[in-house]
């Protein structure tokens, strides 16, 4: 059974992005916020704003442009941080409760499941030996993990 939060997530998430969504929008339209002199502008064009531009746009858009999209970009790089980081609490929140659903011995062994996982995905970031590699020298071969079922007996 899905827990509140499970069953809320998806309409937080799209509640969340459609606010930020309509947030860049209005920001976008705005040419002079409210509140900010001419002297506060001309020092955002003094220092130019370094940032990194959404997928495709850097083939499209103007100098003037980038330095807008910099300029949104900044402003909501500290609120974004803060909804990162609440979002991590809530994870390990979540984890926390739900680790302790186990019994101690339960928990042990997902300890012992996560490492070994850990350990096997070192062992294939390592580069593979020459010497009886059957893959026939593929590197997509060499690294694969996945088996299909027939290799695999418990499956049949």
């Amino acid at each position: 059974m899905k827990s509140s939060w499970q069953r809320c997530f998806p309409a937080v998430s799209l509640l969340l992005f459609s606010t930020l969504l309509g947030i860049v929008c209005a920001a976008a339209g705005a040419e002079n916020p409210a509140g900010e002199s001419a002297a506060a502008q001309s020092r955002k064009k003094a220092t130019p704003a370094k940032g990194r531009l959404p997928a495709y746009y850097r083939a499209v858009v103007t100098d003037k442009q980038r330095q807008k999209i910099y300029a949104i970009q900044s402003e909501y790089d500290a609120e974004i941080h803060r909804l990162k980081k609440q979002l991590k609490t809530l994870t390990e929140e979540r984890d926390t409760r739900i680790s302790a659903v186990l019994n101690a011995q339960q928990r042990a062994e997902v300890v012992r499941l996560r490492e070994a996982a850990k350990a096997k995905r070192r062992k294939a970031k390592e580069p593979a030996s020459t010497a009886g590699d059957v893959s026939g020298g593929s590197p997509r071969a060499a690294g694969r993990t996945h088996r299909s079922p027939a290799d695999d007996p418990q499956i049949r």
